[in-house]
């Protein structure tokens, strides 16, 4: 994390090639986005030739460089702004993202945008143009081009759409969000006509408390006006199963399904503090999650998929519906709330060892230290006194009375744990069934940028339980 303007903070990533290979920023950011959260993918990469070290051999993070302020576009993908809509807005980008000069078609999120920084772009417009653009339009229009677009329809100016040179056809903009600074814009009961693959991020619930959202909108000619909400694990597990998550929002919505990720409050890039969640909250988030889930994609009923603690919280959640789930896909649900910390606490554990090595055995305060750690963290992940709490409260008949017309149980050992929960939930369901996965995943691991590999069977098996139309 680098701060060299100040107020203006950004993740930086460092990068030596291999002898011979000189990927580009943009491939080194498509692999990054599928391993890891979209907050934990640098804004600006380095390439460098070698790395500093200290005289210890280690990093000197003091001595890596700043990024450059290099050009967005190469020479030959460059196109110029044209309008003096798209002038304007070249200048404030410019400014905003300190490089020296974005062509039109230049995707502002590739070049170092975050949402802290759509906020500030979201300002310097209704300045600028005297018209207020919500943020999941600029998340829906990321180039100069689009947004300009966007901003004359709002502002009533119609111009022809002349054909430019660019490196691909940009989509059209989606300009419905975008009002006069004065109205407020009204509500939509349904998301407008969908891009094939498209992926919208945006912010929802009452001011000071909002969530993250990811909103994977179905396949224009394959929506079957249904949707799904998909429940995150915790803390180091959220992480590990990133991957996944993405990869059955995309599945999903290629098979028709309205698809929904988010993150809870004080997780990922959703307000409050990380230590400021437990169960009660994250129950309440899910299930306004689900309320705006319907409300976006227009459907009158919703399926549920969670992990781990994801799925106990969905589980939770769906009783207190007062329509409930279509279908319930649980996936290795924790159901002994006092086991799974301990569970964290020995994860917490054996991932600090292996940072000190040799010193670990020989150093008995150190591991008394590291042992104290647990009373209050979990890899890295903050455990409040109300967090262990709400926790330590779950038990299999915390899932009595869930509520749903199909619930799916997976999980490679389906011994007395969940075995006992389809008996808890067997009177609240027309069907309750175990399905047993191919791989045994331990979720709870200190890989920061290691997602786990999902048997191509398990995803088909998770698929099939979330379109199933018995």
């Amino acid at each position: 994390m680098r701060e060299d303007v100040p107020g203006a903070k950004q993740l930086v990533g460092y990068i030596v090639p291999r002898k011979g290979e000189r990927p580009t920023a943009n491939d080194i950011k498509r692999f990054l986005k599928d391993c890891l959260p979209e907050y934990m993918v640098p804004a600006q990469l380095v390439f460098l030739d070698v790395l500093p070290l200290t005289q210890n051999g280690k990093v000197d993070r003091k001595a890596l460089p700043a990024p450059t302020q290099e050009s967005a576009s190469s020479d030959e993908n460059y196109v110029a702004p044209a309008t003096d809509t798209e002038v304007t807005l070249t200048e404030v980008l410019v400014g905003l993202l300190k490089v020296e000069r974005i062509g039109i078609h230049d995707n502002i999120f590739d070049l170092g945008a975050n949402s802290m920084l759509v906020l500030t772009l979201m300002s310097r417009i209704r300045g600028a143009f005297g018209v207020s653009i919500k943020m999941p339009v600029l998340f829906e229009n990321p180039t100069v081009a689009q947004m300009a677009v966007a901003l004359d329809k709002a502002r009533g100016i119609v111009r022809p759409v002349e054909p430019t040179t660019a490196p691909k056809p940009a989509p059209q903009p989606v300009a419905e969000n975008v009002a006069a600074a004065a109205p407020a814009p009204a509500p939509y009961p349904a998301t407008p006509a969908p891009i094939d693959g498209h992926v919208i991020p945006f912010r929802f619930g009452p001011k000071g408390e909002e969530l993250l959202g990811l909103y994977h909108r179905p396949l224009m000619d394959q929506d079957r006006k249904e949707c799904c909400l998909l429940c995150n694990p915790f803390g180091q597990e959220a992480i590990r199963s990133h991957r996944v998550f993405r990869i059955i929002a995309e599945r999903l919505a290629h098979s028709g399904f309205h698809v929904l990720r988010f993150d809870y409050f004080g997780t990922g890039d959703s307000a409050g503090g990380d230590h400021e969640g437990d169960i009660d909250r994250w129950v309440d988030d899910a299930i306004r999650a689900n309320d705006e889930l319907l409300r976006r994609s227009g459907c009158s009923r919703s399926s549920w998929f969670g992990l781990r603690l994801g799925a106990t919280i969905a589980a939770l959640a769906s009783k207190r519906l007062s329509n409930a789930p279509r279908r319930l896909i649980l996936w290795d649900p924790v159901m002994d709330g006092s086991a799974y910390l301990a569970e964290l606490a020995r994860a917490h554990v054996a991932g600090r060892s292996e940072g000190f090595e040799l010193r670990w055995e020989s150093d008995a305060k150190l591991r008394a230290r590291v042992a104290d750690e647990t009373s209050g963290q979990a890899l890295g992940y903050p455990l409040t006194d109300k967090l262990k709490a709400t926790i330590s409260a779950l038990s299999p008949s915390s899932f009595v009375g869930v509520a749903a017309e199909r619930i799916a149980l997976f999980g490679a050992n389906q011994g007395d744990g969940l075995s006992q929960a389809q008996q808890q939930m067997v009177a609240a369901a027309k069907e309750v069934r175990l399905v047993r996965m191919e791989m045994d995943t331990i979720w709870t691991v200190n890989e920061m940028l290691v997602d786990s590999i999902i048997p191509p069977q398990d995803i088909r098996n998770l698929i099939a339980a979330l379109s199933d139309d018995r």
